[in-house]
């Protein structure tokens, strides 16, 4: 017990601060971009006014998750100050209880971007009515309705979305922990590269299209168990070698 807490601190210290730095630094781009480029918000409706800024935002929220995921790939490969790997070669836990430790970590730090995420468009609808423009009891409630990547941050009342979050959210967490086992042991991490790939995807999916969420879900869930399964099998060799020599 007393290893795993040491794990747990180990991966926190290396990705907390740091994954609040890119969060920070992303709700300020996302926020100067939108202020500059609002629409004027006493002639145009919320809706109007985050339309022509979508494409924009979506970017930046698709380059604030890869660089997080990279950051919590890195977890256990670091070779300059801090050491990582050389902690935990002196820990010497079975590679299956590391994945597990670091992949409880990276879940949360991935819930953790999906919250703040929400919260900066939540900011967005008020620097727009900062700057002059109506919010009423159900201006934000239509606007995530009437935007596809407002909503996959806050779906409301859709069910099926919530799920296929925390399902997307879980996967890549044990995806970027599996793959970070496989670089620490110079393997390849396709996987969570290939996770990262769909995400943009997954940012702006069409509301109320339960087809696709399933989809989604079921795609990291595949993904995250392959991952997982060959992180496995370079845990295993290794064992196996020990034993023989």
């Amino acid at each position: 017990m007393k290893q795993h807490k040491i794990l747990f601190q180990l991966f926190l210290r290396h990705t907390a601060w740091k994954v609040l730095l890119i969060l920070l630094a992303s709700a300020a781009l996302q926020g100067g971009l939108f202020w500059l480029g609002m629409p004027d918000p006493t002639e145009n409706s919320l809706e109007v006014a985050l339309a022509p800024m979508v494409s924009r935002l979506w970017w930046i929220v698709l380059l604030t998750f890869a660089v997080i995921v990279g950051l919590l790939l890195s977890a256990s490969t670091v070779r300059g100050k801090g050491r990582t790997d050389y902690l935990l070669d002196r820990l010497a836990m079975p590679p299956k209880e590391v994945i597990l430790c670091q992949g409880i970590c990276n879940t949360l730090a991935i819930l953790l971007f999906w919250a703040a995420e929400a919260l900066i468009l939540l900011g967005l609808c008020w620097l727009y009515g900062a700057k002059g423009g109506y919010l009423g009891p159900q201006t934000i409630f239509l606007a995530t309705w009437q935007n596809d990547l407002l909503h996959s941050f806050l779906p409301m009342e859709e069910v099926s979305r919530w799920a296929r979050n925390l399902i997307w959210s879980l996967s890549v967490g044990f995806a970027a922990a599996a793959g970070s086992a496989q670089l620490r042991r110079k393997g390849k991490a396709i996987g969570i590269f290939c996770l990262i790939g769909c995400s943009g995807a997954i940012f702006r999916c069409p509301m109320g299209n339960l087809a696709l969420d399933v989809f989604y879900s079921l795609l990291a869930l595949s993904i995250a168990a392959v991952t997982l399964y060959n992180a496995a099998q370079i845990g295993k060799e290794e064992d196996h070698e020990e034993e023989t020599s």
